[in-house]
């Protein structure tokens, strides 16, 4: 079906006058006439004149050197200047073909085009930072000048994806393919991180960056919450409940002093807090 047009008035003989009087037309057979009045965003050229609806002036100029523009479509640039108002540089085309245009010629909003703050190399700066554990997400957000969750969701790879998507901790490469937050861990991940976090490689947090995973879900998997038929390697099967004769013995392996609380947590599947309680007696205070 043959497309509607834009309801048009011919164009006086002033609109012509006024448009050539702000064109530039650049030396050489394919010179671009560039527009000197005013300017929109991304470099396009403004036309102003009374009565005249059509603002931009590439637009103006396929007006008035080839017709109306039919409904639906729009005025492209061949030699992908914004300002250019020659007509044998135009051409009209869809949404789409504007779209892969601005793809084609490196225009798309993506990444560091679209963020006033950061760019590609910051991005990999501060999931190398946050995975080396040497840094909290509050400093890493403070120094970038970006809010909190906005760092946990680049470091995580929900934002900037197009940048490798996360990086692991102590100079284990990048968390790719079956390692990424969006796929199932194996039973030897799970117990090989209930390993990493026992022997203290990392925070839960530093390990959830290393296994592209969420820190809550570290937190439930090392507490044995998730993923509960994998062997903890603790006393205490996931989801039990402790014992009298479990607190005893957590509270008499911290006082040799060669265990930690992390160590204690992931052995029988409960929070630090938990064993922070339990140890400092805020917990479980009747038990002797």
């Amino acid at each position: 079906m043959e497309r509607t047009t834009i309801p048009s008035i011919p164009l006086p003989s002033l609109v012509s006058d006024y448009f050539f009087a702000l064109v530039l037309k650049l030396p050489g057979p394919n010179g671009c006439w560039i527009w000197t009045g005013p300017t929109l965003p991304f470099g396009y050229g403004e036309a102003s004149f009374p009565g005249l609806k059509e603002r931009r002036a590439h637009r103006l100029s396929w007006r008035l050197h080839c017709g109306d523009i039919p409904h639906g479509l729009f005025v492209l640039h061949h030699c992908d200047v914004p300002p250019c108002t020659r007509p044998d540089h135009l051409y009209l085309g869809t949404a789409a073909d504007n779209a892969r245009d601005m793809v084609l010629r490196g225009r798309s909003c993506r990444g560091s085009k679209r963020s006033r703050r950061l760019i590609e190399a910051d991005v990999a700066e501060m999931r190398r930072m946050y995975a080396s554990g040497s840094v909290t997400m509050a400093a890493i957000a403070n120094r970038y000048g970006i809010a909190v969750p906005t760092a946990h969701q680049i470091i995580r790879g929900d934002r900037w994806k197009h940048v490798a998507a996360a990086f692991t901790g102590r100079g284990h490469g990048v968390v790719s393919g079956e390692s990424h937050h969006n796929s199932t861990l194996t039973d030897a991940a799970v117990a090989d991180l209930r390993r990493a976090y026992r022997e203290g490689e990392g925070t839960q947090a530093t390990l959830a960056v290393r296994w592209g995973l969420h820190p809550t879900t570290v937190s439930r998997i090392v507490r044995g919450v998730s993923r509960g038929a994998v062997a903890t390697g603790g006393h205490r099967p996931p989801g039990a409940k402790l014992t009298e004769d479990a607190v005893r013995k957590m509270r008499a392996d911290y006082a040799t002093g060669e265990t930690t609380m992390r160590a204690l947590s992931c052995t029988y599947g409960v929070s630090l807090a938990v064993v922070h309680g339990i140890v400092a007696r805020t917990r479980w205070r009747h038990v002797r």
